[in-house]
This record gives structure tokens, C-alpha cells and sequence, in this order.
């Protein structure tokens, strides 16, 4: 999706959320930067998807990234504003934001977008003045929630996901399982592991399923889970 246009790449995000790997995510975090409706549509995923995403893998991917404290103002702000659709979603949330941010350091203060307000202008003073507290805590000046006209609404949870997605939302959950294994094993072990080709494997780990059945997931997710 590099190519395409910000409108494509929204829509992309938005439409196609089962498609969206932990490298993506990173990567669309970094162009957010330059992006604000980019990041809305970003905090927006997180919200309702974070439970496709593997946390361990995520922090790896943040901490190699342009800039890692992304995903932490993204958590951050998800944890903060939005309320849990069920009983257990802020907790599970909390659990995996935990894991996704670890050992991610605070940036020296700036504004959270570059380019975007100009330094010594009016706006910056009225930001500063206005910025999102949660935010300034970890030196990142904002002052505009980035949630689609500023209405954050609730953590979602994969209850939500399977009872909306149905399918889409099986697959992710059972190639969650072998993502997993991706912390402790190469892409080859994965492979002896799970029985799948290494194409599959690669597809698995990006969350690219199109093409690969439910029923060789679970078959997949099935030998994952014997080893751990």
C-alpha cells in the first residue's frame, strides 16, 4: 500500500482491518506523523482489532521503527478515552497494551505531529495550552483526541470481531495462535512446526489470509499450541 493514496490507504486500514500485520501498523504509525487523519484511522484499529495483533511481535516491530513511542500515544489515548464494550475488554486490552509498549522510551517534548502546526504560531501556543494531558505525561503535545469527530467510543474484543466478521474473525484468532510462536522460533521452525509451507507461513505472520482455508488454520493453530 505504499503507493497508494491517503484515501486508499484510509479506506484500506478501515476495510480490510483482517489484513493488517504488526509491521503494517508500525509503518502506518510512522506516516502518521506527517498525517493526523492517519493516525485517527490508526487509533481507531487498535481500538477494535488490537487482539489480531501479537504484542511481542508489535514491540519488536515499534522498537525498530522511525519512531517506537507511536504505538504507546496510540495505546495510550485508546486506554484513556474509550470505554469497554464488555466486562473483560479493558482488562484483556490493558494486558496486551502492556506488552505491546514495554521498554518503549518517552521522546524528548514535541508536538505529536511534524509539520503539521507551526512552531511560534497562535496554534501552537492554544495547543500547548490545550494538550491532551494523558499525551504531555509522555512529552507529546496534542491537543485534538484522534478518534473520528472526537467521539471515542468503546474497546472492542474478539466477542465483538466473530459475532460481526464471523469467519474473518476465526481466521485471525487461530493465526494468532501461530504468530505466537514467532517470539521464540525463526520462520523455518515455524514451518517443521506447523506443517505449513513456507509461503503460508509468511502470509500467517502478516496476517495476509486470503487464500488459506479456516480448516488448514486450525490444523496449523492445532500444532502451534502443542509445543506451548
Amino acid at each position: 500500500m505504499k503507493s497508494a493514496s491517503k484515501a486508499e490507504t484510509y479506506s484500506f486500514i478501515q476495510n480490510s482491518p483482517f489484513s493488517i500485520g504488526e509491521s503494517d501498523l508500525v509503518a502506518y504509525l510512522d506516516e502518521s506523523r506527517l498525517d493526523p487523519r492517519l493516525m485517527e484511522v490508526c487509533v481507531e484499529f487498535i481500538r477494535d482489532f488490537w487482539y489480531i495483533l501479537d504484542p511481542k511481535l508489535l514491540n519488536r516491530k515499534a522498537k525498530a521503527s522511525q519512531f517506537p513511542f507511536m504505538i504507546k500515544a496510540a495505546a495510550i489515548l485508546v486506554l484513556s478515552y474509550c470505554g469497554p464494550e464488555s466486562g473483560q475488554a479493558a482488562v484483556q486490552f490493558t494486558r496486551w497494551m502492556k506488552e505491546a509498549i514495554t521498554g518503549i522510551k518517552d521522546p524528548a517534548p514535541q508536538f505529536l505531529y511534524v509539520g503539521v502546526i507551526p512552531i511560534g504560531s497562535k496554534m501552537a501556543t492554544r495547543t500547548l495550552h490545550e494538550a491532551i494531558p494523558e499525551l504531555l505525561n509522555h512529552n507529546l503535545v496534542e491537543a485534538h483526541l484522534p478518534f473520528n469527530k472526537g467521539i471515542p467510543k468503546d474497546i472492542k474484543d474478539e466477542a465483538w470481531a466473530r459475532s460481526r466478521f464471523g469467519i474473518e474473525a476465526l481466521k485471525a484468532h487461530y493465526a494468532s495462535q501461530v504468530k505466537s510462536l514467532k517470539v521464540n522460533h525463526s520462520n523455518s521452525s515455524i514451518e517443521k512446526i506447523t506443517g505449513a509451507n513456507r509461503m503460508f507461513v509468511s502470509k500467517i505472520l502478516n496476517n495476509k489470509l486470503n487464500g488459506i482455508s479456516l480448516e488448514y488454520l486450525m490444523k496449523a493453530a492445532e500444532a502451534a499450541q502443542s509445543i506451548s
